[in-house]
C-alpha cells in the first residue's frame, strides 16, 4: 500500500512538472521517496528539483539585493541554502547579508546614542559596525565618525563655557584641554586663549589655597577665612575650598548663636 501510494505521488510530481509547479512537484517527489520500495528514481527527481529551486531562490536573492530589498533577499537565500546541497555561494551571500544587518543595527544604535549626547557609547557602536567590514557602509561609517567627533567637540566647548561662566574653572580647564587635544584648536580658536587665562587664574587660586592651609596650621582663622574667600572669588571648585568655607561659616554661626544665648 505504501509503495502504491508512492507511485501515485511520483506520478503527481511528474504532472506538476508539466504544469510548471516546481514546488509542488518537489513536495510530491519528497513524499514518494519516503514511500516507494525502490525510491532511487524519486530521490533523483527530488534532488534535481531541489537544486533547481535552490538556484532559482539564489537568483531571486541576487535580484532582491540589486534592488536593495534586504529582507526578501535574506528569505530567498535561506531557501536556497535549505534546498541546495553544499551551496557555498548561497552561504556566502547569507553571511554577507547577516553582516549588513548587524552593521546596520549598530549604526542605528550609534545614531540614537548621538542624539542623546552619549558620545563614548556612540563610538563603541560605530566601531562595532566597522568590524563587520560591510563595503556598502564605508561612506556611512566615515559620516558617523565625523558626526560623532564634531558633536563631541561642540559638547565639550559648550560645557566648558558653561562651567567657566559658573566660575567652575577647574572643570572648565579640563574640558578645554580635552577639546584642544582633539582639535589642536582648529575650529575653536578662542579655546586656547580661554584655557591660558583660566590656567593663570588657577595659579592664583593655588597660591591662596596654600596660604589658607598654612594659616589653618598656625591657627590663624581670620587669614584662613580670607584666603579661602579669595580662592572662591576666582573659582568655586578648587580642591575642597567650598566645603572648607561652608564648614567655617557653619562653625561661626554656631559660636554666634551660643554667644547670643549666653548674653
Amino acid at each position: 500500500a505504501r509503495n502504491a501510494r508512492g507511485e501515485e505521488l511520483y506520478l503527481e510530481g511528474l504532472e506538476e512538472i508539466n504544469l510548471g509547479n516546481s514546488t509542488r512537484a518537489r513536495t510530491a517527489f519528497l513524499h514518494a521517496a519516503n514511500r516507494l520500495t525502490d525510491p532511487a528514481l524519486a530521490e533523483a527527481r527530488l534532488a534535481a528539483m531541489s537544486q533547481n529551486l535552490a538556484e532559482e531562490s539564489l537568483r531571486q536573492a541576487k535580484a532582491f539585493l540589486k534592488d536593495d530589498q534586504i529582507g526578501p533577499a535574506w528569505v530567498a537565500v535561506q531557501d536556497a541554502i535549505y534546498l541546495g546541497e553544499d551551496f557555498a555561494e548561497a552561504i556566502t551571500i547569507s553571511e554577507d547579508i547577516d553582516a549588513f544587518l548587524i552593521s546596520d543595527a549598530f549604526l542605528d544604535s550609534a545614531n540614537i546614542a548621538l542624539l542623546g549626547n552619549r558620545f563614548q557609547l556612540a563610538n563603541e557602536f560605530i566601531e562595532a559596525a566597522a568590524e563587520q567590514r560591510v563595503q556598502e557602509h564605508a561612506e556611512r561609517l566615515v559620516d558617523f565618525r565625523e558626526r560623532q567627533s564634531n558633536l563631541h567637540q561642540q559638547s565639550l566647548y559648550v560645557r566648558a563655557r558653561a562651567f567657566e561662566a559658573d566660575s567652575q574653572l577647574m572643570r572648565a580647564s579640563l574640558l578645554y584641554q580635552d577639546l584642544l587635544e582633539k582639535t589642536a584648536g582648529f575650529g575653536y580658536q578662542d579655546a586656547s586663549k580661554r584655557a591660558d587665562v583660566i590656567a593663570e587664574a588657577l595659579l592664583s587660586a593655588e597660591m591662596y589655597y596654600e596660604q589658607a592651609m598654612l594659616a589653618e596650621e598656625n591657627g590663624d582663622l581670620a587669614s584662613y577665612k580670607d584666603n579661602l574667600a579669595a580662592v572662591l572669588r576666582i573659582t568655586i571648585d578648587y580642591e575642597d575650598t567650598f566645603e572648607r568655607f561652608a564648614t567655617l561659616l557653619s562653625n561661626e554661626a554656631v559660636v554666634e548663636d551660643s554667644d547670643s544665648k549666653d548674653s
